[in-house]
């Protein structure tokens, strides 16, 4: 669920582009790829596996009662959470290279909402565009989250009638790789969950 699904891909960066799940090679003769993974954390499928997650690193069936009703509260509190005015994607990268590590690292920690806001964007299949909203990445972690607006000109971003929902990224260069566009497909058809668009 939260790394191929509906509401999850990835795509890695390679020598002759953009190509999902594939690999390059690095400096020191490995196989060198530059991976990012991007899921729709405003969904509530993507919330209810990273719960499900949680309990399995966190030993939820060997909790003391007093830990297990914290995490219950907590992650109730989460899987309730509404966003009626926001699309959040969020993102994490890994690379086997140093030299890239320390370029993407680099990079994301300067970028900022208005550098981005022309190069990462949301379309539907009608050809209306979600520009990015709000950036922020996440401290001393590979992992940022990217904003949407739900709304746009007053309608919901995604409808019945869209058969696609694209987002494109722009993937800084790093360790010779990168500085190139990407765009990763999502099926509307197929984001639905209790009757309803999850996005």
């Amino acid at each position: 669920m939260l790394t191929d699904s509906p509401w999850a891909q990835d795509f890695t960066l390679q020598e002759s582009g953009i190509q999902t799940r594939s690999l390059g090679e690095s400096e020191d003769g490995r196989q060198f790829y530059i991976k990012y993974q991007m899921q729709f954390s405003s969904a509530l499928p993507i919330r209810q596996a990273q719960v499900r997650q949680a309990q399995i690193t966190q030993n939820y069936d060997n909790l003391g009662p007093e830990n297990r009703q914290q995490f219950d509260q907590n992650a109730h509190s989460f899987l309730s959470s509404k966003f009626p005015d926001a699309i959040i994607v969020f993102v994490t990268y890994e690379t086997n290279s140093q030299n890239a590590s320390r370029d993407l690292d680099r990079y994301w920690q300067s970028q900022t909402t208005d550098l981005l806001k022309n190069q990462v964007f949301l379309r539907n299949s009608r050809g209306n565009r979600a520009d990015l909203a709000q950036f922020s990445v996440h401290p001393n972690e590979r992992s940022f989250q990217f904003i949407f607006p739900r709304q746009i000109n007053g309608e919901p971003l995604l409808g019945p009638e869209d058969i696609s929902l694209m987002l494109h990224f722009t993937a800084p260069k790093a360790g010779g790789l990168g500085g190139s566009d990407g765009y990763l497909e999502f099926k509307p058809e197929k984001m639905v969950f209790d009757g309803n668009l999850a996005y």
